[in-house]
């Protein structure tokens, strides 16, 4: 009896430890489960914080958008400001060119009407001098003529 009896015991000892073996594998099976389970939320939550992370980056995007195309069409208005002003600049520098251009062809036209005037007046002048002169010569032959036929009548008288 007591050889059953430790038989028996034997038995329930080697049943109760393959028993808590098997609960030692079931717990770790349950933990490693568990542990699994635990990384996968882990990296669910990681990644539902990065895709909200991105959702929060875009929504700031977003805002700084209408920001953005503000500068950028500010910029397109400074711009063409820009071209404008030089058109404009470049246009009254052609305005200027072209009165100085005006001025100079009528100060020129002043200064070739001078010229010929004053060619004019040098020719009147000397056609003047010329007649002067010739005026002279015959006043000078008439005074010799005379000079002449008052000796002749005197020679005459004589």
């Amino acid at each position: 009896a007591a050889e059953e009896d430790g038989a028996h015991r034997l038995v329930d000892q080697e049943s109760a430890q393959k028993e808590q073996t098997q609960r030692r594998q079931e717990q770790l099976e349950a933990q490693k489960l568990t542990e699994g389970k635990e990384k996968e939320r882990g990296r669910l939550a990681l990644v539902e914080i990065k895709r909200v992370e991105e959702v929060q980056r875009l929504a700031k995007e977003m805002e700084k958008e209408p920001v953005r195309l503000a500068l950028v069409e500010s910029k397109k208005v400074e711009k063409a400001r820009t071209v404008a002003k030089e058109k404009k600049r470049v246009l009254i520098m052609a305005e200027i060119e072209q009165a100085a251009e005006e001025d100079g062809a009528r100060r020129l036209a002043e200064t070739e009407s001078a010229q010929k005037e004053k060619t004019h007046r040098q020719q009147e002048q000397r056609e003047a001098r010329r007649l002067a002169e010739e005026k002279e010569k015959e006043l000078g032959r008439l005074a010799l003529a005379e000079f002449e036929r008052v000796k002749e009548a005197r020679r005459l008288a004589k």
